[in-house]
């Protein structure tokens, strides 16, 4: 027998990559293992309704419910409120959540390695309490299984702790005996670093994708193939409008390519929340900037499935003092949805992949304004060609293979 535990303490509500990063994972390995059990932190029920073996962990990242409070004051109270906690309890606190993850994650491995010695505990995104957790155990030999870690570059620095870094969870790493752990990141980049740090093999793995969904993003045969202001280029900025995503860059960008197109570019993105101090007004917006779409923060998934991959393009303005390591969820879902992606350079994935061709890259407004006008005059169909012919090389080069042990 053989048994996969999927750890993932991001997941900690119905929303967000992380759900859906454990789900593409599960359906890609559920028939190489004879059980599965996913760990996660909180509630969600999505994992019941789907029938998984599920335990639930702590939650130990409080900043990942700073996206559920939509007014100000509450923001503020709540950042406060962390702050506060940070600079007087936060070493104490540090090392009671070390505690914690250790010891709820050795509960389960205990359990689940009493029947089966053949273990392996998987993080489809590394976080740092509980892989710590998972790589002390292992140096003490106090149990035995197989760790394998994907980094993305989030979850992996976070800590209460003022001041901590990965160091800490990287020195643990460097003590694993080597064929009991299985090392991958997201980005090359990223993999190149770790393997630095971390003198062991690190793999370049994405996301899994599902091309059957590339068929629905044909042309509608009404519309014609030369973009003009009655039927302009649409260029969607998917997900919640965010500064590390470039949120606040929307109307610089939208500024520019009015000068230079006018209303046959139309960029489409999700608004700031209403109790965010970036939040813009729909009249302020519609007065100096008509080439916005501007779509209200809180799109139910199905209208926001419509309206983004309903778009000609895709644009990625991710800033690189953020994504210098990281990859993205939407990369992949645009490569889902044969979309021809646009992102800024210094990003890891949009280095990554623009050198294989499978993404766009701008550093400038000028460099942004050719690309787009590269696509006006090729029009939609070469557009969505180029979409396709992007999703196939991302499978051909192997980057949405799974590699668990």
């Amino acid at each position: 027998m053989s048994t996969l535990i999927i750890c993932d303490p991001g997941c900690h509500n119905e929303f967000g990559h992380n759900i859906d990063s454990v789900i593409r994972y599960y359906d890609r390995v559920k028939s190489e293992f004879d059980r599965i059990v996913v760990v996660v932190a909180g509630k969600v029920e999505r994992f019941h309704k789907l029938g998984y073996n599920v335990e639930e962990v702590s939650m130990l990242y409080p900043t990942l419910y700073l996206d559920t409070f939509n007014q100000r004051v509450k923001n503020k109270a709540f950042q406060w409120g962390y702050d506060f906690v940070r600079a007087n309890l936060g070493k104490p606190l540090h090392k009671s959540w070390c505690r914690t993850a250790k010891k709820q994650i050795r509960e389960i491995i205990k359990r689940e390695t009493a029947s089966d010695p053949d273990v392996t505990v998987y993080f489809p995104s590394a976080d740092y309490y509980f892989v710590l957790g998972c790589a002390e155990l292992l140096v003490e030999e106090s149990a035995k299984f197989h760790l394998s870690i994907r980094f993305i570059g989030v979850l992996e620095n976070a800590s209460i702790k003022r001041g901590a870094t990965r160091k800490v969870l990287f020195h643990t790493l460097r003590k694993v005996p080597a064929e009991m752990l299985t090392l991958q990141a997201e980005a090359g980049r990223y993999s190149e670093y770790l393997n630095f740090v971390l003198n062991h093999e690190v793999e370049t793995i994405g996301l899994p994708i599902n091309q059957q969904q590339i068929q629905a993003t044909d042309t509608a045969s009404d519309v014609p193939d030369t973009y003009s202001p009655e039927y302009p280029l649409v260029i969607c900025l998917p997900g919640k409008s965010r500064e590390d995503k470039g949120g606040l860059h929307v109307t610089k960008l939208a500024r520019s390519l009015m000068d230079r197109f006018g209303m046959s570019v139309v960029l489409r993105a999700q608004n700031f929340n209403k109790g965010s101090r970036f939040h813009t007004k729909s009249k302020y917006l519609e007065d100096l900037f008509p080439n916005i779409d501007y779509l209200p923060s809180g799109l139910p998934r199905d209208e926001f499935e419509k309206a983004i991959w309903g778009a000609d393009a895709v644009l990625l303005p991710y800033t690189p003092g953020t994504y210098w390591y990281r990859g993205s969820a939407i990369f992949f879902e645009s490569l889902e949805h044969s979309k021809l992606m646009i992102g800024r350079g210094g990003n890891a994935f949009v280095d990554d992949h623009f050198r294989e061709g499978i993404i766009r890259r701008y550093y400038t407004l000028d460099q942004l304004n050719f690309e787009v006008d590269r696509i006006l005059r090729q029009g939609r169909q070469k557009t969505l060609e180029e979409g396709r012919e992007a999703a196939e090389k991302y499978r051909q080069l192997n980057f949405d293979r799974v590699s668990i042990k």
